[in-house]
């Protein structure tokens, strides 16, 4: 059986979870590695949108088997409502999820903890659902046993400290599921065609007109708190940084349509910093607040692209935009969204 980990390759909510549900219609398991219900997945099927914190969007298919693997910590009271939830919908949870036994919990104290450790530090915008200190609890051996976000939230690799708590790349996958690096067959990493992140931290590219635009379309509010999500134009310096810690074989574009009325595009293709450029992005993270994106302009589409089903399909501007954003991430394109359902995709 061949293995896959997708990855996301911003800072989150890249629309992993529409491209998993749409994976898995070739996939016998689906494995949540790490994280908690921080992370909101969102998928649209037959009209119907399902939002997942804690269970794999493989759930949504019959008889694919779902795990949720020894890196996730779990509030189970998020779990059983979530559960509750998808079972009122019809979707069948029994016979189809796996839950490992290694997996850690989160307690009551753990979010009371981390929304008084929010107040008091001041923000880095957590969801205050306690998963920092689950982990703490886990890393220090006290916690009570029971690849979610993107690259830059990485507690490693990420801009520190403005990250999640556990490690969001394609090794933590491995360590996360049991399953050895060497029986990794493939990566796939996904991103937007723009750039977004919720809450604090360095946006290098983040632009207040392409956000406001966004955000009228009813665009780009987190699934998980409902907050904006701050908006910016592609990243180039920061997608091929997490295409090289992650190994990348392949990426999947989604929200191309989020760009339809966008004319001309701007593209990230290098960082300034103190007058000196970089092609791969800063460490400290208040460095990276401080680099000035280079960016180069490409023409846009101006037309809807929600019925193209095939890449022959999209418009001239859209099928170059798509390369270019390849060629820059260093990755070939398997995978294209033009719109929110299971069927508004373009497999290459």
């Amino acid at each position: 059986m061949a293995n896959t980990i997708l990855i996301g390759m911003q800072w989150g909510d890249e629309g992993k979870g529409k491209i998993i549900d749409v994976l898995t219609a070739r996939t016998d398991i689906v494995v949540r590695s790490q994280g908690g219900n921080n992370a909101g997945h969102t998928v649209i099927h037959r009209g119907v949108k399902y939002v997942l914190h804690l269970i794999p969007s493989g759930i949504l298919r019959q008889r694919k088997v779902c795990v949720i693997g020894n890196g996730v910590v779990i509030d189970p009271v998020a779990l059983v409502t979530e559960m509750e939830g998808l079972s009122q919908l019809g979707v069948n949870i029994n016979k189809n999820l796996l839950i490992s036994d290694c997996a850690h919990l989160v307690l009551p104290y753990h979010r009371i903890f981390d929304e008084q450790r929010e107040l008091r530090r001041g923000r880095i915008g957590t969801t205050k659902r306690g998963i920092g200190p689950a982990y703490g609890d886990k890393a220090a051996r006290t916690g009570l046993r029971i690849g979610a976000q993107g690259t830059f939230l990485d507690i490693d690799h990420g801009t520190y400290p403005y990250v999640t708590s556990s490690n969001t790349t394609a090794g933590g996958a491995c360590t996360g599921t049991g399953v050895p690096p060497h029986r990794i067959d493939r990566v796939v990493g996904v991103m937007k065609a723009y750039t977004t992140r919720v809450g604090e931290g360095a946006l290098p590219t983040e632009d207040m007109q392409l956000t406001q635009m966004l955000h009228n379309l009813g665009r780009e509010f987190g699934a998980t708190t409902g907050r904006k999500r701050r908006c910016g134009w592609f990243d180039a310096v920061a997608t091929r940084y997490a295409g090289m810690i992650n190994g990348i074989d392949e990426i999947a574009i989604t929200n191309l349509d989020g760009l339809d009325q966008v004319d001309p595009i701007r593209v990230c293709v290098g960082y300034q910093l103190y007058g000196k450029r970089l092609d791969v992005p800063p460490c400290d993270a208040t460095q990276l607040a401080n680099c000035e994106p280079i960016y180069e302009e490409v023409p846009g589409w101006n037309t809807s692209i929600h019925t193209a089903r095939k890449f022959s399909q999209l418009p001239s501007a859209a099928r170059k935009y798509l390369r270019y954003m390849s060629e820059l991430a260093g990755a070939k394109l398997s995978m294209v969204s033009v719109g929110p359902a299971r069927g508004e995709t373009i497999i290459l």
